[in-house]
C-alpha cells in the first residue's frame, strides 16, 4: 500500500525561506518545484496532494501524475484538508505536512501520520533538521495568524465604535 502526502502548502512556504518570495504564484511555483527535484514524499508511487488556500490559479510546472495541486476556494485550506481527511477510506495511509497546530488537533484520533515542515523536508537532505527549526521559531502558521486577526478585528472594531 502506498502512501498519501497532503501538504499544507501556504504552511510550509512559510516555514522555508527558500520557497518563500514576495509572489504568491512564484512561492507556489518553488515548492512544487522542490517537491518534483528533492521527492521528499519518498517513493513515486507514493501519492501527494498540495492544498492551498484561496481561489484557483495557473501552476506552471512539469506535469507529475502523483502530485495534485487543490486550492481551497471559498473555505480555508484547513478545513478542506480536514474534509478530505474524513472522506478518505484508509486514513492510516495519510501522512499530513504541517505545523499549524489547530490542524493537528482537528485530525488526531484519526490515524493520520503527522509530519513536521522540518521532518518532512529534512528526509531530501537539502537542509538540515536542526538549522530549519531554529530559523521558523517564531513564524505562526495560518491558522494561528487568522485567529489573531480576528480577535485584533473585534478589539479594534470595539474600541471604534465606543469613542
Amino acid at each position: 500500500m502506498s502512501l498519501h502526502f497532503i501538504l499544507d502548502g501556504y504552511n510550509i512556504i512559510r516555514r522555508i525561506p527558500k520557497l518563500d518570495s514576495d509572489n504568491l504564484r512564484q512561492s507556489r511555483k518553488n515548492l512544487v518545484d522542490f517537491i518534483i527535484k528533492y521527492q521528499p514524499q519518498g517513493s513515486s508511487r507514493n501519492g501527494l496532494t498540495i492544498v492551498f488556500d484561496g481561489k484557483a490559479d495557473i501552476l506552471y510546472h512539469k506535469d507529475v501524475s502523483n502530485i495534485r495541486i487543490i486550492f481551497s476556494e471559498g473555505e480555508s485550506a484547513d478545513d478542506l484538508i480536514v474534509s478530505i481527511i474524513l472522506k478518505s477510506v484508509n486514513k492510516k495511509n495519510i501522512c499530513l505536512v504541517s505545523d499549524d497546530r489547530g490542524l493537528i488537533s482537528r485530525i488526531d484520533g484519526l490515524g493520520v501520520k503527522v509530519y513536521s515542515v522540518s521532518d518532512f523536508v529534512s528526509r531530501t537532505g537539502v537542509f538540515k533538521k536542526n538549522k530549519l527549526a531554529q530559523d521558523n521559531k517564531s513564524i505562526l502558521g495560518y491558522s494561528q495568524i487568522e485567529k489573531i486577526n480576528r480577535e485584533l478585528k473585534g478589539i479594534w472594531l470595539d474600541s471604534n465604535n465606543s469613542g
